[in-house]
């Protein structure tokens, strides 16, 4: 008799096998037949990042040349020079008289303390972007699903969970059919309570009634039993369920995500970087030309006289009103130099330059396009005021090039330029900056999930570039911006996935 009860809960327990597998095989592969929301690469991808350019920026200098421009408060007296004269250092080459006054000199020098001061403040601000950590949203993990509820089958019951074994520390849990109000019809037979004890003297069953008769319902009540064989005489007794019943772990409180971030993308962290850095630009630019025109008002006050600062040749003598027209020097002198461009280049770049190679200058002040040569590379990167000069990726150093333009144009000292270095060299990778979370790694290789013309999701291998920010990875082949991905994450995202186009606020939205 005992030998067949074990048998018959063997087979009881082997059913409930067979069915709780069949019944997570359904689960996984109903889940898998999911649509998956594919975006448009466009809408997640930067196109233009200014630290990929292949132009730098730069100041212009003189080298052995002296021009000489008029001010608002300098009238002519005289003019002492001729073109093609030759002059030595100290030469008058015009006088003047002025009507510059102390207080103006004063209101000069109040105008660069404050601009000083602002410079100042860029910096500190600069700094503090420099510090911020940006804003990343947060993987989006799709919700759990309960799962679907499958009745047990009518000849299963009483259904015995099959990890419980009858003890008091693990009390058999017996599953009995409820009707439809509710109401179990448990019959304790002998050849039942015989099949519980299996042998032994004691045995412990919890019995429960569960929302559609199903593993997955509810439990809808539920009372304990002792059963006993005293020699040969069985007998039960009730119990407290709960007393007997292990303690369910308790589940751990999720913790919020702590977010110590600035509450800005990397992104708009960049384009605050790249306004301040513009504004400390102008900003020098007009220090210097305020510089100068500082000790050019101190001069007009002591001298009232322009001298030969080398010795040279004039080139070039306008007269007054032409000059102050046309915006042109009174006078050039020339010692044998021209004009030069102090500008950077990424070291990246480096080794797409060469002396003596051929680049293009833009004034910024006139819009003219000049021809000039680099003449010198640094061998060491530049130091100071580098943030200054030229764009680009600020996690890499900056090596200083001199270009010089020649003494047959009009630039003016401290006006600012763009030099292009392309097209003879520098030939930048094509491509664009995708978001990482749309990226997945595997073995060392970049991937995506892309919907192909059928709409069904393929996993993809890209090749990959710079990375820009720890937000941004530049994406060199494989894919293209008219092509829609999916966000690689959830149990529905697979190769051979039905895909459908969906706007890209419909993924942001899921995140809060």
């Amino acid at each position: 008799m005992k030998n067949k009860a074990k048998k018959i809960i063997a087979i009881v327990l082997a059913c409930v096998l067979v069915i709780g597998g069949g019944i997570t095989a359904l689960y996984f592969a109903g889940k898998s037949r999911g649509t998956v929301n594919v975006f448009s690469v466009s809408n997640m991808a930067m196109t233009e990042y200014w630290g990929d350019a292949n132009e730098t920026e730069g100041v212009v200098r003189y080298d052995n040349m002296q021009a000489v421009y008029l001010s608002e408060t300098q009238i002519i007296t005289g003019v002492h020079v001729t073109e093609g004269q030759h002059v030595s250092a100290g030469d008058v080459l015009f006088t003047f008289d002025t009507t510059l006054t102390d207080i103006q000199l004063q209101r000069k020098e109040l105008a660069i303390d404050k601009l000083d001061v602002e410079m100042r403040r860029c910096r500190e601000r600069l700094q503090e972007l420099n510090n911020m950590k940006p804003y990343v949203p947060p993987v989006v993990t799709p919700e759990e699903e309960e799962p679907e509820r499958t009745p047990i089958d009518d000849s299963l019951f009483p259904y015995l969970l099959e990890e419980t074994d009858g003890t008091l520390e693990n009390p058999y849990i017996v599953i009995c059919k409820a009707d439809e109000n509710g109401e179990d019809h448990m019959e304790y037979t002998q050849s039942l309570i015989t099949a519980f004890l299996g042998g032994r003297e004691q045995c412990w069953v919890v019995f429960q009634t569960r929302e559609e008769n199903s593993l997955e319902g509810q439990v809808l009540n539920q009372w304990a039993m002792t059963f006993k064989n005293t020699e040969g005489e069985l007998s039960f007794s009730m119990i407290d369920a709960e007393a007997i019943l292990p303690e369910a772990p308790e589940e751990e409180e999720e913790q919020e995500p702590v977010d110590d971030s600035s509450g800005f993308t990397a992104l708009e962290i960049a384009e605050m970087k790249r306004e301040v850095n513009r504004s400390l630009k102008d900003m020098d630019i007009q220090m210097r030309i305020e510089k100068v025109e500082l000790e050019r008002m101190r001069m007009e006050l002591e001298t009232g006289q322009i001298t030969a600062q080398f010795d040279g040749v004039i080139v070039t003598v306008n007269d007054e009103e032409t000059a102050r027209q046309a915006g042109e020097p009174l006078i050039v002198l020339s010692g044998g130099g021209g004009f030069y461009v102090d500008c950077t280049v990424s070291e990246l770049n480096l080794k797409d330059l060469s002396v003596g190679q051929m680049v293009e200058v833009n004034s910024w002040q006139t819009g003219e396009i000049l021809q000039g040569e680099i003449v010198e590379i640094g061998d060491m990167p530049a130091t100071q005021n580098a943030y200054y000069y030229g764009p680009g990726n600020t996690n890499v150093s900056l090596y200083p090039v001199t270009v010089r333009i020649g003494d047959d144009v009009m630039l003016q000292e401290y006006e600012w330029v763009s030099v292009s270095l392309t097209p003879a060299t520098l030939q930048q990778d094509s491509g664009f900056y995708l978001e990482n979370s749309f990226l997945r790694t595997e073995n060392g290789r970049s991937y995506v999930y892309v919907m192909d013309e059928e709409g069904i999701l393929r996993q993809r291998y890209v090749k990959t570039g710079a990375n820009l920010w720890g937000s941004y990875t530049k994406i060199l082949d494989g894919l293209t911006l008219e092509e829609c991905i999916a966000f690689p994450y959830g149990r529905s995202v697979r190769d051979g996935a039905k895909a459908q186009e969906a706007d890209i606020s419909v993924l942001y939205e899921s995140m809060y």
